[in-house]
């Protein structure tokens, strides 16, 4: 699973965008980036999107949750 935080991109925002396509993830924001933050999406933008783009960290009781 990846994961982005609009946060990373300097932004004072709340918006995680979860999944395990990172394509789907970079349009999603993409599209967030614009509506929300009024940023017209561009080569540049993407490419430092695609960077922030991270795999989520897990922890032990996220495990016992699934599990349950």
């Amino acid at each position: 699973m990846k994961v982005y935080h609009c946060r990373d991109a300097g932004f004072e925002c709340k918006l995680e965008i979860h999944g395990d396509d990172k394509e789907e993830i970079l349009r999603l924001a993409e599209i967030h980036a614009l509506k929300v933050h009024g940023q017209e999406p561009s080569d540049q933008m993407r490419e430092d999107m695609e960077r922030l783009v991270r795999n989520e960290k897990h922890s032990p009781a996220d495990d016992v949750k699934m599990n349950q």
